[in-house]
């Protein structure tokens, strides 16, 4: 097992906040030979984990030392995605929750939905108990200032379970986090914003029970 990067006190910072900024991860060679092995051409690219080299990088030691320590030796990687702002996709995203996940086939459950269609994959959002077993990995293969449309967070809102909309709009927000992130790629420090940004998604999973039937897309569930 690789030995963690998250000390007692970020692995604190997970469980009552929802969130840690960790500085270092992928070194140099690697950001650099994700940047040009990933499609930077489009705005956002799902199903990253069909990719052999982003398979790997899920299961290395890098990602497995943030993914272990919250989420125990046997959690796997289930989705991968890429998100690339620039000059010709620069978009602005509504305080909102992610709460779906991708699956091999649609199967009714008690509880779940909407379903949906993303990419040929089917996405549905599960029950919150398993929601609470799964982590979101962001990595920034390029610089992220305030400039370029950094992840923002509101510590806490993870404990809450599902919210509605109205619900969301209506979370205090004061307290607030940006998410800003300098890489050892880098890029141009003058550059005018919209600057590219690169981000590599990886939900992970911790394994429990899950209803019968229903399948990971990658691997199945047990019932």
């Amino acid at each position: 097992m690789p030995m963690s990067r998250l000390g007692t006190e970020a692995l604190n910072q997970v469980t009552e906040v929802g969130y840690v900024l960790v500085p270092s991860c992928l070194d140099a060679p690697t950001l650099s030979e994700l940047g040009d092995l990933l499609d930077a051409g489009h705005a956002g690219v799902r199903n990253l984990l069909d990719v052999p080299a982003i398979r790997r990088l899920a299961s290395s030691s890098a990602v497995r030392s943030l993914m272990e320590p919250v989420l125990g030796s046997n959690c796997f990687a289930v989705r991968g995605i890429l998100f690339n702002k620039g000059d010709g996709a620069n978009w602005k995203v509504a305080w909102h929750q992610d709460c779906v996940i991708a699956v091999a086939q649609r199967k009714e459950v008690p509880g779940w939905g909407p379903w949906s269609i993303k990419a040929d994959v089917y996405h549905v959002r599960p029950n919150s108990e398993l929601m609470s077993r799964m982590l979101a990995v962001r990595l920034h293969l390029d610089d992220c200032g305030n400039e370029n449309g950094p992840l923002r967070v509101v510590p806490g809102s993870h404990g809450q379970g599902f919210l509605s909309g109205t619900q969301i709009q209506d979370w205090p927000k004061d307290n607030a986090i940006t998410c800003t992130a300098r890489t050892t790629r880098g890029c141009n420090s003058n550059a005018t914003p919209p600057t590219a940004r690169l981000v590599c998604g990886e939900d992970s999973e911790r394994p429990s029970s899950s209803p019968s039937g229903v399948c990971n897309r990658r691997i199945c569930l047990p019932g």
